[in-house]
């Protein structure tokens, strides 16, 4: 099993160090970190504002799609009558919402450089 936590020193640099899942914190480069002192946090990843037809339908879902980050990343989401959002994968998510709301329904997606757990 590789180390996965380092508080302390790493490369003369003190800080907190997480690598990704099979990764060693000690070897890892930046792209095998979760977090590193070296990795701005609250970076969006992904961001966007979607119009959506609302049918009159008790199905009304729309999917949202990104780039596979790694890991299952923080998103906000923001949509009428608070939509109910369902993860797919690290890398999607099917939003379920309300069909009385008035249409074109709008929603907002920003997903950021935050790992959190599935």
């Amino acid at each position: 099993m590789a180390n996965r936590v380092l508080l302390g020193e790493r490369g003369g640099e003190f800080g907190l160090w997480v690598s990704k899942p099979g990764q060693n914190v000690l070897t890892a480069g930046v792209n095998g970190l979760l977090l590193s002192p070296e990795i701005p946090m609250l970076q969006v990843i992904y961001a966007e504002r979607r119009s959506v037809t609302v049918r009159a339908s008790p199905n009304n879902n729309t999917v949202f799609s990104w780039p596979d980050p790694g890991y299952f990343a923080f998103a906000w989401l923001s949509g009428p009558a608070e939509p109910y959002y369902l993860w797919n994968n690290r890398s999607q998510i099917t939003v379920t919402y309300n069909p009385n709301v008035s249409s074109p329904a709008l929603f907002d997606l920003i997903v950021f450089n935050v790992p959190r757990h599935p």
